[in-house]
This record gives structure tokens, C-alpha cells and sequence, in this order.
């Protein structure tokens, strides 16, 4: 019995900028699909990175810089 291919985005765009997508079976992906898997965890690793960096910069601001005790002029 054959399965309904299902789009799967992949998480780069194509040398055109357009979206690209795989068929896959939605079980046991092939060369891409693990590509695209490993590309979309160090995508995910990078933002949280990001955002802890982030996060310890905003605490480490002093209070002068803190929202609404910024004065005009």
C-alpha cells in the first residue's frame, strides 16, 4: 500500500530565495530529511543561545536604562 507523500518546508530556501520542500513518506526520511533535521536542531540550539545571551544582557543593564526612566532631553 503507498502513502500520500507529505511536503515537508526544509529550513533553507532555495538558490532562488523561494521555500523548498521534500516528499517524504512522514516516517523514516531519507539524506535530506536528516539534513534537514540536523540543520533545524542547530537552528534551535543557536536561538536559545541567542536568547540566554539576551536574557543576561538585559539584567546586566544598569537601572538608568530601565523602561520609564528614560527623560527627554
Amino acid at each position: 500500500m503507498s502513502r500520500t507523500p507529505i511536503m515537508r518546508l526544509l529550513p533553507w530556501a532555495g538558490a532562488d530565495g523561494q521555500p523548498c520542500y521534500v516528499a517524504t513518506d512522514g516516517h523514516v526520511g531519507g539524506y535530506v530529511s536528516h539534513l534537514a533535521d540536523r540543520m533545524e536542531e542547530l537552528q534551535l540550539d543557536t536561538g536559545a543561545e541567542l536568547l540566554d545571551h539576551v536574557a543576561d544582557l538585559l539584567d546586566a543593564r544598569p537601572p538608568s536604562m530601565s523602561c520609564g526612566s528614560v527623560s527627554a532631553g
